[in-house]
């Protein structure tokens, strides 16, 4: 089987890039499971206190129909440093890269995802999708997505990827439609790469 793609963007657009990271000095923000300062409820706030992990949020037409909601870019002075998305109104996900954004262990925008994997800070999981017809393979810490674009499994992780995509395909002939989840470990990845972005969908 041929290395699997990760597909760890959710609704992060392809173009944004690291040059947009906040090159500017300032407290770090934790995010957690509950958010990250001002990114913590229902509600998005388009123009925050001073202060904020961001100064302003402004509306952005998304062309991409896979997407549900409206979409705001999040601008700390003039860098764009994340993106929400509102659902009736109401702040549904949001990814940021921000490398002043902190996980609760410590991680940040450009460690090396593998590294975060080997020291337990991070799990790695991966399911096969069938609509794409691809192993979807992604990082998180408790509730937060962690994207990592540039990792790519090993060899050995064939024979797992292999078997969940069996099990996921049997289960949709099966009519049961399950979407079996598979643990990874270090050792199934050839390369780790830089952290890229963290992403949190809010309950």
């Amino acid at each position: 089987m041929k290395k699997a793609l990760l597909l760890l963007f959710l609704f992060v657009p392809i173009t944004v890039t690291l040059s947009a990271q906040s090159k500017q000095a300032g407290t770090k923000f934790i995010l957690t499971d509950r958010g990250v300062d001002v990114l913590n409820n229902k509600t998005l706030a388009l123009n925050p206190p001073a202060g904020s992990v961001y100064d302003k949020a402004v509306y952005h037409p998304q062309s991409d129909e896979d997407i549900e909601g409206i979409t705001y870019d999040l601008f700390k002075g003039k860098d764009r440093i994340g993106e929400a998305v509102l659902y009736d109104n109401k702040l549904t996900e949001f990814t940021v890269w921000d490398s002043h954004i902190a996980l609760d262990n410590g991680l940040k925008v450009g460690d090396n995802i593998l590294e975060a994997l080997e020291q337990g800070k991070v799990k790695a999981y991966a399911v096969f999708n069938m609509i794409e017809g691809a192993i979807e393979v992604y990082f998180r810490h408790g509730r937060v997505i962690i994207n990592a674009p540039q990792a790519e499994t090993s060899p050995t992780a064939s024979l797992k990827l292999q078997e969940i995509e069996d099990a996921t395909v049997q289960s949709w002939e099966d009519g049961t439609y399950d979407m079996p989840t598979l643990e990874l470990n270090a050792q199934d990845f050839d390369s780790g790469g830089a952290i890229y972005s963290f992403s949190l969908s809010l309950p």
